[in-house]
């Protein structure tokens, strides 16, 4: 049972970190970091109460990042 548990983990991180990868190379691309990406997508899903808090508690960042990349996102007329 040890094993079989130990491949499924290991599958799991192969597909999250594939992911990420994924999503971090189109974010690249189009000259955004894989937090602004996230953050932008959450504002989409959440339009009506999407906060800081929930941001942080979604993306697992702290407040101070998350902070600056709203206030990026304010800057540039998007929120």
């Amino acid at each position: 049972m040890h094993k079989e548990l130990q491949r499924i983990r290991h599958g799991y991180y192969d597909l999250w970190f594939g992911t990420n990868a994924v999503y971090e190379r189109w974010a690249k691309s189009h000259g955004l970091n894989n937090n602004l990406l996230l953050t932008l997508y959450l504002l989409k899903e959440f339009p009506n109460d999407c906060t800081q808090h929930l941001i942080c508690e979604k993306l697992m960042l702290p407040k101070q990042t998350v902070n600056s990349i709203l206030s990026g996102l304010e800057d540039k007329g998007f929120v």
